[in-house]
């Protein structure tokens, strides 16, 4: 098992080299619109608690053109816990399980309550290991391309569980948007590869239900 603060020294490691690689300014400074959305989970894995879910469509804009879905989970101390991307054809409806797909195979082994779902709407970029979506971009710990296109349309919605004091109640909720900016969009890709690298097979999400 990964300790918590190995992940977060090797993330810190990968951030520097990519600010270093990008420049503050730059990366500061641009910006992807309509393709970052953030949602967040609670009481997951609760006993007496249902499971929540995260949906995602691609609505077709383009009939020939799937997206990917790239997906980052993150706990409440913001450490970056899970990711996968996954294809999504046009009108494609894609679920996730909290529990069983974004939260089961953690990469510092431990099981979250709460924390932050991130989704980059991208065009493919297949890689061998990945399939036809690269939530890593093509990252290594020795040379940091960044070939992940933000793309718009992928739409979302989330199922968040709360307890009421007595029982445990779901609501559905759209995914929000917010803006994707260049050095965020390289440090989730670095932090993925980091645990991808270091996990042993852990921190991969998976893509729950759909085509």
């Amino acid at each position: 098992m990964l300790r918590t603060g190995n992940l977060k020294w090797y993330c810190l490691a990968a951030l520097l080299a990519a600010t270093l690689v990008l420049g503050a300014g730059t990366a500061a400074a641009q910006s992807h619109p309509d393709t970052f959305w953030v949602t967040y989970y609670s009481n997951a894995h609760e006993t007496g608690a249902p499971d929540g879910h995260l949906r995602l469509d691609n609505p077709g804009v383009d009939n020939s053109q799937s997206l990917c879905a790239d997906v980052y989970v993150l706990d409440a101390e913001e450490e970056l816990l899970e990711c996968c991307g996954c294809s999504l054809s046009a009108d494609d409806l894609r679920t996730f399980s909290i529990n069983n797909d974004l939260t089961a195979n953690t990469a510092n082994g431990e099981v979250p309550v709460i924390g932050v779902i991130k989704v980059i709407s991208a065009a493919p970029n297949p890689a061998p290991k990945f399939g036809q979506c690269d939530p890593t971009g093509g990252a290594s710990f020795t040379g940091f391309p960044n070939n992940i296109v933000p793309t718009p349309d992928i739409r979302g919605w989330a199922t968040h569980i709360y307890f009421t004091g007595r029982a445990f109640l779901a609501s559905d909720q759209t995914i929000q948007g917010a803006t994707l900016s260049t050095w965020e969009l390289d440090y989730l890709q670095k932090a993925c590869f980091g645990i991808r690298a270091l996990g042993s097979g852990r921190g991969v999400c998976k893509c729950g239900t759909g085509h």
